[in-house]
Order: structure tokens, then sequence, then C-alpha cells
């Protein structure tokens, strides 16, 4: 209640002292990597970045393999215009789980696109044609990434082993 009613009225210092009370009383784990994650995008919300990144940087590195603060940590830094510090993060999270949803990797292979890690890009993908060859889908985000880095030949050469196969 103080947390909220002093966000309205703009008091920061005294919601930052609420939210950091809140992280501190709550014994629940789940409440509190989710008081955690409040402050965190408290600061990101109120223009500081740098204690939003301590923040989600400490709750990423206590629970590197919590699908939610993996994406809570490339959601930010994605926001803040650094798309390619969460790449190893998405990396690193579908390396060590062997139960990682398409919809994860996918995700992974749109961002590593986007932030111009093709590479990164086509691997993810290759690893979904791998269990869906006639995916259209995945065969069009793959051609995809070599449109958007220019390689002319290596569209070509996708396109004829696809054909092909």
């Amino acid at each position: 209640m103080i947390q909220t009613n002093s966000e309205r009225l703009g008091f920061d210092d005294v919601s930052i002292a609420a939210l950091k009370r809140t992280v501190t009383l709550n014994t629940d784990p789940v409440e509190k990597l989710a008081s955690r994650l409040a402050l965190a995008r408290f600061f990101q919300a109120h223009q500081d970045p740098a204690h939003a990144e301590v923040e989600f940087t400490a709750l990423l590195a206590e629970n590197p393999n919590l699908l939610g603060i993996v994406r809570a940590n490339t959601d930010f830094y994605w926001s803040e215009n650094n798309q390619r510090e969460p790449l190893p993060r998405l990396r690193r999270l579908l390396a060590g789980t062997a139960t990682v949803s398409k919809s994860i990797h996918s995700e992974a292979a749109q961002k590593g696109s986007d932030s111009a890690d093709f590479e990164t890009a086509r691997r993810l993908l290759d690893t979904l044609l791998a269990a869906e060859p006639s995916n259209g889908d995945l065969l069009a985000a793959k051609a995809l990434t070599y449109a958007r880095e220019g390689d002319n030949k290596g569209l070509v050469d996708s396109t004829v082993r696809t054909c092909s196969a």
C-alpha cells in the first residue's frame, strides 16, 4: 500500500524503500523473486538503467536457469537497445535445458536475427528444422537471415539444399 501510494504521488525514494523492504520481508522464494523483479522494473521505468541492470544481473546470476528471469533480463537489455547482451544468456539456457520449448528457440533465433547475429540465428533455426524439415515458417525465417545479411549466395545455396532434400 505504501509503495503504491508513494509511486502514485511521485515519491520515488519512498517507493524504492518500500520495494526493498518487501524484498527483505518476503520469506516465500517465489514472492521474493517477484518483489526483486518489481524493484528492477521500477528502476527501469523510472529512468535508472544502472540500478535496473544491477538488479537484473544479480537475479540472473542467482537464477540462471529460470526462464522468467532469463526472459526479464533479455527484455531489459532489448529495451535498452543492447540486443547483443542477452543472446549468450539465451544460448546458455537453451544448451542447459533438454526440454526447452520450440517457442524459446524461435524467440532466440528471432533475437539473433534482429541483432544481426545471423550465424546464431541460423544455428538455432537448424536445430528446429532438424525436427521439422518441411516447416515453411522455419525455412522462411532461415532464408530471411540470409536476406537481411545480404548474403545472396548463402540464400541461393540454402534454397537449393532445401529443394533438393
